[in-house]
């Protein structure tokens, strides 16, 4: 079988709700996506960072990000995340990120871990840059494949954000 060249991003873990307090068990769990690959081309781009390490590069500017955006820090981002517009996402993203604004950026995707050692969260903030030659699908919402089912929802029954 000959190799497309295709590179893979991560599954997601099904949403399920309150599973990022402090006692939560979230790894990697799906918040939210736009327009994101299950797959991407080297002519593709795909920013990833975790939230925790924005803070660490440039503490003032991650704040301010958090403050301006979603009105509340960190821990509400959640909350922020489920309510905003997808143009209120990706001003924040590229925001965060300090990602080019020469690059005509076309998805995101967030997830959701709690941190093992202190029961923090920690956001998995990726965005993504479909090239314009690109062939590659894009999704929106956790009915995608780059999202595991969660086996115990009932058919047809998906949860989280779109």
């Amino acid at each position: 079988m000959k190799s497309t060249g295709n590179r893979f991003v991560m599954q997601a873990n099904p949403y399920t709700p309150d599973n990022m307090g402090s006692f939560g068990k979230a790894d990697s769990m799906f918040l939210r996506q736009f327009k994101f690959p299950n797959t991407y081309t080297e002519k593709d781009i795909l920013a990833t960072a975790d939230h925790d390490r924005c803070f660490m590069w440039d503490h003032d500017h991650a704040r301010r990000c958090f403050d301006e955006h979603t009105g509340n820090g960190e821990l509400a981002f959640e909350t922020w995340v489920q309510r905003a517009t997808n143009e209120a996402v990706m001003r924040f993203l590229i925001d965060i990120l300090k990602a080019k604004l020469s690059i005509a950026w076309t998805g995101y995707r967030i997830l959701g871990t709690v941190h093992r050692g202190n029961g923090f969260p920690v956001w998995t903030l990726q965005l993504f840059a479909k090239h314009p030659d690109s062939q590659i699908k894009v999704y929106s919402g956790p009915n995608a494949p780059n999202v595991k089912v969660d086996p115990l929802a009932p058919k047809g029954i998906y949860i989280g954000i779109g």
